[in-house]
């Protein structure tokens, strides 16, 4: 890779661990080569492949809505121990992250900065965001992303006319080739203590990018001193350390080790499904909204089965059943039912 492999050591390393790594999800990683040596005899210098295996789904619990809005209702007493204020200065950033995400449910390697530096094309910029509010009885978009005219945006919360649209990147989107999978989704902009139309509108007011191109190439999220977009691990630092304290407040015996067993940042994503689904969200809206690909993966996350089989199960035992009967039984056999 870029010159690296020139070295032959290096080479038969990195040559071993591709054999292994296939071999581990039983893959022949001889047909791979094949493939490779052709295209190289065909003037191609690169090849590029992705490969996943089997893997066990690592899953983290969702946060109860009530403990995030605690998180900003005790912000006062938790930032004495976070040194984080949610309501200012980069913490309003993070603020803006835990509302706009406990609604959107992105992946976190959509918002933040795992390493390897901000891509429009992968990550979530400022123009993936748009802001609507009514204009003359039409829905128009605010063209004028200044602090001032987003705060005239802001004061229409009380109307439940105005709202906020966002698109993943299509790199990072699921559904990529489906009928919806370019598909703008609503936040609307309420009054409601959990609103990440607002919370996102507040941050850019304070940090404002105005230019059309210069959106484009500005995360969403970016510290508003160094103009970086926020660390993944910065994030989860923050987020485990308000979720640990806010614990401890409540009484509750906790290490930090236990606390990162229970949550990660991925959690955000397990309570946006979850909300629509206690919302009485139809499957295809939840599946279009959570940007999944397959049912299965939106299950896994949704655990509405486990519900599901707690509320039929306590229905079994008041039916009353014509059960069915193999043909030709012989006259007097009961119905399970008893008729």
């Amino acid at each position: 890779k870029d010159g690296v492999l020139g070295d032959p050591a290096t080479a038969r390393t990195d040559a071993r661990l591709v054999a292994a790594a296939h071999a581990r999800i039983h893959l022949d990683h001889r047909e791979l080569v094949r493939e490779t040596i052709a295209l190289f005899k065909r003037g191609a210098d690169r090849y590029s492949v992705k490969v996943r295996g089997r893997r066990i789904k690592i899953k983290k619990a969702a946060f109860c809505l009530s403990q995030i809005l605690r998180w900003f209702e005790n912000n006062e007493e938790l930032k004495k121990k976070t040194r984080v204020d949610l309501m200012s200065g980069v913490g309003l950033v993070y603020g803006a992250m835990i509302q706009f995400n406990t609604q959107k449910g992105h992946r976190r390697s959509e918002y933040t900065d795992g390493g390897e530096g901000f891509d429009p094309d992968w990550d979530l910029s400022r123009d993936h965001v748009k802001y609507f509010w009514e204009s003359d009885g039409e829905m128009v978009e605010l063209q004028d992303r200044s602090a001032p005219s987003l705060e005239k945006w802001l004061a229409t919360a009380g109307l439940g006319t105005s709202e906020m649209k966002s698109r993943p990147p299509l790199m990072k989107n699921d559904q990529c080739g489906v009928i919806y999978g370019d598909k703008w989704t609503p936040l609307p902009l309420t009054e409601d203590e959990l609103c990440g139309a607002a919370w996102v509108a507040r941050m850019e007011s304070k940090d404002p990018v105005t230019d059309e191109e210069e959106r484009k190439n500005t995360p969403l999220f970016r510290h508003p001193r160094t103009k970086k977009m926020i660390r993944t691990h910065i994030f989860d630092e923050v987020v485990m350390e308000i979720v640990y304290y806010d614990l401890l407040e409540r009484g509750a015996h906790v290490s930090m080790a236990q606390v990162r067993k229970m949550y990660s940042l991925h959690s955000f994503r397990v309570t946006a499904t979850n909300l629509l689904l206690a919302a009485k969200a139809p499957r295809h809206i939840r599946k279009m909204l959570g940007r999944w690909s397959s049912d299965s993966g939106m299950d896994a996350y949704t655990r509405e089965e486990e519900a599901q089989m707690s509320h039929f199960m306590r229905l079994q035992s008041k039916q009353i059943s014509a059960a069915f009967q193999m043909l030709d039984m012989p006259a007097g056999v009961l119905k399970a039912g008893g008729n």
